[in-house]
Parts: C-alpha cells; sequence; structure tokens
C-alpha cells in the first residue's frame, strides 16, 4: 500500500494518485482565484462536460467569498478537501446535494 508523505511534491503526488486510479488533488488557497475553485469543484465532484462549473458560476463565487475572507483573517495554509466542501454545502445545500451524487 502507498501512504502520502509531507515530502512529495507536486508532480510526484500526480504519480502516485494515477497509480492509485485516484484524481490529482487540487490545492485551493489565496491565490487560487474563480478558476482554481471551479477546478477544485470539477475535480473533486468528478464533474465533466456539460456538469462542470466554470469560473462564472454563481457556486464558485460563493465558495471564493469563504475562502476570502478566511485569509482576510489570518489564514495562511491551503484549504483541505474537507473544508472545501463543507463551504460547499453552506453555500448552497440543495446543490451540494446533487454534485455528491456525481461523486459517486
Amino acid at each position: 500500500a502507498y501512504e502520502m508523505t509531507s515530502s512529495l511534491v507536486g508532480s510526484e503526488m500526480c504519480i502516485r494518485d494515477s497509480i492509485l486510479n485516484r484524481p490529482a488533488s487540487v490545492a485551493v488557497d489565496s491565490h487560487s482565484g474563480l478558476a482554481g475553485i471551479a477546478h477544485w469543484l470539477n475535480s473533486y465532484f468528478r464533474l465533466k462536460g456539460e456538469n462542470a462549473v466554470g469560473k462564472q458560476d454563481p457556486l464558485v463565487a460563493a465558495v471564493k467569498e469563504q475562502v476570502d475572507a478566511l485569509y482576510a483573517e489570518g489564514r495562511n495554509t491551503v484549504m483541505g478537501d474537507e473544508e472545501l466542501e463543507v463551504m460547499v454545502r453552506d453555500a448552497d445545500q440543495e446543490r451540494y446535494e446533487r454534485l455528491l451524487f456525481h461523486k459517486s
């Protein structure tokens, strides 16, 4: 079995994830912007084609507002998947439930 270590760099994590047949993880931080958050949503919830969200999507803007607020308060670490998932749920509970359908 493989385990993640803090010494892996981005390219090594992508290789590990492809070996394990998992999508590569997408990090969100203060510099991600709308495009980065849309990319995280599409990757995390496995959205493709007509189901994919773009950076103009209101949900993306709502999550970015929450992300920006945390960094404005002094946060300096990358957002985790679980934390971002809660932000999506808080922004739009109904849509969140539909997104979970795509993830499974």
